[in-house]
């Protein structure tokens, strides 16, 4: 809720989210991919519109994603559907 209100992204967008997207000493988060659900599975897509961007981190979001990422273990994942056409397949 805090990067969707805080940086206006869409939910999906925030599902596609990993540390190296983040960096707050620029105060940019990197919007690179998305997370779409088609039929029940998952697949990974560029983000809506023009694709990746940089949108503006707020010291108080930035703040907010180091609590989450000290406090959560973050699993790495694979987006084999990267750098497809928009809404390849895993």
């Amino acid at each position: 809720m805090v990067l969707g209100l805080g940086c206006g992204l869409r939910q999906g967008e925030v599902f596609g989210l990993g540390p190296a997207d983040i960096d707050d000493e620029r105060g940019v988060l990197h919007v690179r991919r998305q997370v779409r659900t088609v039929g029940g599975k998952q697949y990974a897509a560029l983000p809506k519109g023009a694709g990746a961007r940089g949108v503006d981190l707020p010291d108080s979001v930035a703040r907010e994603l180091k609590r989450h990422l000290a406090a959560f273990r973050c699993e790495k994942w694979n987006c084999p559907g990267e750098g497809r056409r928009r809404g390849s397949p895993w």
